[in-house]
């Protein structure tokens, strides 16, 4: 699909589900600069879970080389808004996605310090195409010991680069991506650099010189007929000045970000009091799984198809009301509140926060959203039995042994995963056993909404 220095991506199906990923094989390095950003795209890769980020299901490390295993997007990137016609619309609603992606990094105290076209690709959903950001091969993670602008490394691609990424002389933080996504909506609207004539045309230096010093091409603006909504926004992300400029989660809020589209699917992700009642009835489950059973649902969950999860994938995007991609208690019964008013108490709803806040942040993201929520017919699914099973079948003998259990559960778990699921005694789990067990847990689920 695609190479570079990092490597190369390939598309790929998997041998069990018949699934088709892409796989990025990165060679190792003995260079310690290099090995340390391979090791920072992987944490990151692992460790981000939301819709709009692209996701990354497994990976494998080999004598020379890691491969990542992930989602595939084949709708094109973002170069192709502003090389064909498309809607203000629909251009609006996959600017606002990759809004949102790139907030939830923040969040997480992850700058993405690349974010240009290529790196923002379009996927095509149930309901409409979305946007992935991807590709964090430059991200930096902000440690508890860093200060808010802590960066100082001049990279990223020129055109999108910010001002204090190219000015040696000052240290840098999350808002040079607020800045690179501002370039990125100019040029979609004007198909013209924000602040050089001809960019694509100038040297390195001139262009950097006039990121510096010059001002924002509002006669482009005049010309295009771009109208005050996008001006504003354009005006707030686009200030050289970056203690003045507009994060990406304050955006948000701005009515450019705010089609009508994106309206609506908040509107289709509130609940109806029985939708609220049988919601929180589901996450109560999470209270009397195993460890097994949740890391079951945990994969389940990381491996769905968009469409089996967009029903609550757009409820919990209802739910996080700041578009951070984490739901806290007050978002959660705010949200319960405002569904016709709520039956369920403000204990019973806390205690059933506690039990789907699995890493006990205070806080649920996408996966433990998904996980807590996912119905029945997608646990049960044929497909999904035989990945889940694959997935924990490490040496690929066709049986789940005790030490690959205890790999994913710890020793006394695995003791009592075969306790309760090996019916044939004989201290392996098969294929059959293991279909009971995720039957078993999709009947749990078998009264959900």
């Amino acid at each position: 699909l695609g190479s570079g220095a990092f490597g190369a991506v390939y598309r790929a199906r998997s041998l069990v589900a018949s699934e088709v990923r892409a796989v990025k094989v990165m060679p190792k390095t003995d260079v310690k600069q290099d090995f340390e950003a391979l090791a920072t795209e992987l944490e990151v890769m692992v460790r981000l879970r939301h819709p709009n980020i692209l996701a990354c299901y497994e990976f494998f490390e080999e004598k020379k080389a890691i491969c990542l295993v992930m989602e595939l997007c084949e709708g094109g990137d973002f170069s192709t808004l502003s090389d064909t016609k498309k809607s203000d619309e629909e251009v609006q609603v996959l600017f606002r996605d990759v809004a949102l992606g790139v907030a939830y990094c923040h969040s997480q105290n992850v700058v993405h310090r690349d974010l240009k076209f290529e790196n923002c690709l379009i996927a095509q959903g149930p309901q409409r195409r979305m946007a992935k950001v991807i590709d964090f091969g430059l991200a930096a993670i902000r440690r508890e010991y860093h200060d808010d602008e802590w960066l100082d490394e001049s990279l990223g691609t020129k055109f999108f680069v910010a001002p204090e990424v190219i000015d040696k002389r000052s240290h840098y933080g999350v808002k040079c991506d607020a800045w690179s996504f501002g370039v990125m909506v100019f040029i979609v609207l004007t198909n013209e650099h924000p602040f050089a004539e001809k960019a694509f045309a100038l040297p390195t230096k001139r262009l950097f010189v006039k990121i510096l010093t010059a001002d924002l091409r509002t006669a482009v603006l005049d010309r295009k007929k771009v109208g005050g909504d996008a001006r504003d926004l354009l005006k707030a992300l686009l200030e050289r000045v970056a203690e003045m400029r507009a994060d990406v989660d304050q955006v948000l809020e701005y009515k450019w970000l705010k089609p009508k589209t994106a309206c609506d699917e908040l509107a289709n992700g509130r609940l109806t009091r029985e939708g609220s009642r049988k919601l929180v009835k589901r996450m109560s489950l999470m209270g009397e799984c195993s460890r097994f059973q949740k890391v079951l649902l945990m994969l389940t969950a990381h491996h769905a198809r968009m469409a089996d999860v967009e029903k609550m994938r757009l409820v919990f995007m209802a739910q996080d009301a700041n578009g951070d991609g984490q739901i806290t208690l007050d978002e959660l019964r705010q949200g319960m509140l405002n569904s016709c008013g709520s039956s369920v108490s403000m204990q019973e709803l806390h205690d059933h926060f506690v039990q789907a806040d699995t890493n006990g942040d205070q806080s649920i993201n996408y996966m433990e959203w998904l996980s807590a929520t996912l119905e029945q017919s997608t646990i049960s699914a044929e497909d999904n039995i035989q990945e889940m099973f694959a997935y924990m079948d490490q040496d690929g003998s066709g049986t789940i042994s005790k030490q690959e259990l205890v790999e994913i559960v710890g020793d006394t778990e695995a003791a009592q995963v075969l306790e309760d699921c090996d019916a044939s005694r004989d201290g392996v789990l098969d294929l059959a056993e293991f279909k009971d067990v995720m039957l078993k847990l999709g009947q749990m689920r078998a009264d959900s909404p």
